[in-house]
């Protein structure tokens, strides 16, 4: 984690702002070569619409009775035609759903993309993570995982619609840390003995692990562990007064950090404007993040918004940035692609389906919409004096009906004169 920036003798606040300008000056530059020449570096597979919750923000519209994604072949050709034409040393393989566990084929589509060498994590609920499971996801190779909970355990149930959901969960993050300390407690081989893993040295081994004493000797290797567990939280103007009490909670776990943001107006949350932030749980919730990292505490805001120079780059590791389009794509269960798979799904924003047109095609060809600055469609976007760094916010939040940007932070985090 990169800590907030400290002020002292030899740093002041003005020294701050000015390198944050000019950092987000060079980000902004970047982005605009990233419109020309986007790089693919997030491809999100959402294996299934089929949900064992319930939860009343779901994206997707998620259930029980939804259906899963495509057949495991057509799986299998996205992802050789992936491996051929792109590199994906750098590519991170995510897999969401619905709860990507329900589906039977999981490990038959992830063992499969392992073995072509793709880096793959996911997003889970974690309930149907036993320990044989957690162990099976190992074995899969899967990197990362980020495991939803929404509140302390009343709250939680309530708001993901099922009963027992918070202790399954619990349950699943610790069975994926028992797995990660076995694997790390296991003595590593010579080279050469195992040939797919990745050479570890002592000062490389697992950066985010820092406490661990097992670190392997130089030169030898091993399988690597998860790299990182992480917990999302979505805070609502329900559950934003639990923040103190999951913190106590998490910070006992061996976690490698907690996603905390706000609810956005996306999907079925659409329907309960009551439970949205309001501008005062917007700056409580920033205030809560930023203490925490100052404390040296590896909680995170994710990349959700633009929320001005007094906290850009203090509340996560780098600056805003919407990757939709530029870094993100996302296969939908029935083929479709777009870019983030938070962004509502219209003939506008969907730009074609892989069992029509190659996926290669689709990302070289298409994707205008999320190649050019949102704030060229906003109004009140085009002329805000940090259009140039906030480029009209994030592609999710985006109204592509009225073209306006359904979240913006300024007045409530930032304003005018901070400029």
């Amino acid at each position: 984690m990169i800590l907030p920036l400290i002020l002292n003798e030899m740093v002041t606040k003005e020294r701050i702002l000015e390198m944050k300008r000019a950092h987000s000056e060079e980000l902004a530059q970047f982005r605009e070569k990233l419109y020309v020449r986007p790089r693919l570096r997030q491809l999100f597979f959402e294996l299934t619409l089929k949900c064992n919750e319930a939860c009343f923000h779901c994206g997707s519209s998620c259930g029980a009775a939804r259906p899963d994604g495509l057949p495991v072949e057509v799986y299998r050709a996205v992802l050789d035609e992936v491996k051929q034409n792109f590199d994906i040393r750098p590519l991170m393989l995510c897999i969401t759903g619905g709860e990507p566990l329900l589906r039977p084929d999981f490990f038959e589509i992830l063992g499969y993309a392992h073995s072509q060498g793709f880096t793959w994590g996911m997003t889970s609920n974690a309930t149907l993570i036993t320990p044989q499971v957690a162990h099976r996801l190992y074995e899969s190779g899967m990197a990362t995982i980020s495991v939803s909970i929404d509140g302390l355990e009343k709250t939680h149930d309530r708001l993901r619609g099922l009963d027992g959901g918070y202790r399954l969960a619990m349950e699943g993050i610790e069975n994926l840390l028992a797995e990660r300390d076995r694997r790390y407690a296991e003595p590593a081989v010579s080279p050469g003995q195992q040939e797919n893993d990745q050479p570890v040295t002592g000062q490389q081994a697992d950066w985010q692990h820092v406490n661990r004493p097992d670190q392997p000797v130089e030169g030898k290797r091993r399988k690597k562990p998860f790299r990182a567990i992480q917990v999302t939280t979505v805070i609502n103007h329900e559950n934003i007064h639990e923040l103190d009490a999951l913190y106590a909670i998490f910070e006992k776990m061996d976690i490698d950090s907690w996603r905390v943001i706000g609810l956005e107006p996306i999907g079925l949350a659409l329907l309960r404007p009551e439970l949205m932030l309001t501008p005062e749980d917007q700056r409580r919730l920033i205030s809560f993040i930023y203490e925490k990292r100052c404390e040296q505490m590896p909680v995170t805001y994710g990349c959700s918004h633009f929320v001005g120079f007094d906290y850009e780059r203090e509340i996560r590791d780098w600056y805003f940035l919407c990757n939709a389009g530029i870094y993100t794509a996302s296969i939908m269960a029935n083929g479709d692609v777009g870019a983030c798979l938070d962004i509502e799904r219209t003939p506008r924003t969907v730009q074609g389906n892989i069992l029509e047109t190659p996926f290669t095609e689709i990302w070289n060809k298409r994707f205008e919409l999320f190649r050019r600055p949102l704030s060229r469609m906003c109004e009140d976007c085009r002329d805000c004096s940090y259009e140039r760094y906030c480029a009209g916010g994030a592609h999710h939040s985006f109204d592509y009906e009225s073209n306006r940007q359904r979240i913006c932070l300024k007045g409530i985090l930032f304003d005018e004169e901070n400029l």
